[in-house]
């Protein structure tokens, strides 16, 4: 069978039970920092990406799998290294924007100037365009759920998922620039 076809097998026969792999799976990271809906999105996006560029993966499921452990592992050895950072009238664990920067090295990230961070990460945040901007602030700093924003801006939830992933990759990448000579 093609791989194209495979992936989309997986999608609509696996779907629901890779949710509850993440879940039984996470050490409880899930829930406290990520949707379980997230990591497998962000699994089959690469897998995808892989998949469009001419590869062939003979056992699809097994890869898919593989990949959430190894999503999942990266997750918790993150976890160990957290922070608070204040930005704004909330206080947030910096793995969030520590991984948006890509910023792993230990010592990179004690030399890291809270304040220099702060208003960079601000500064970011706020070039956004306003879709994204609004979608990314309701979920990670007001803590609304998918299911109510997707209520209140008439979206779906995989709309919602989309639009913050896609907000995610560019405030890392205003993030990035912004901080390109200021730490190293």
């Amino acid at each position: 069978m093609e791989t194209k076809q495979q992936f989309d097998e997986f999608i609509k026969k696996e779907y629901d039970r890779a949710i509850n792999y993440i879940k039984k799976n996470s050490n409880n990271v899930v829930n406290r920092k990520f949707e379980p809906e997230d990591i497998l999105q962000e699994v089959c996006l690469k897998t995808w990406k892989i998949i469009v560029q001419g590869n062939i993966i003979d056992n699809l499921s097994a890869y898919i799998y593989r990949s959430i452990k190894n999503k999942l592992i990266d997750i918790n050895r993150k976890d160990k290294n957290i922070n608070i950072i204040n930005i704004g009238n909330f206080q947030e664990e910096s793995y969030k924007f520590i991984d948006l920067i890509e910023i792993n090295n230990e010592q990179l990230i004690k030399k890291i100037d809270p304040d220099l961070f702060k208003n960079i990460f601000m500064n970011s945040l706020l070039e956004l365009p306003e879709k994204y901007k609004t979608v990314w602030k309701s979920i990670e700093i007001n803590k609304i759920s998918y299911e109510k924003l997707a209520e209140d801006l008439n979206e779906t939830k995989n709309n919602l998922r989309v639009i913050k992933h896609r907000a995610n990759d560019k405030l890392k990448n205003l993030i990035t620039n912004k901080m390109k000579g200021e730490i190293l």
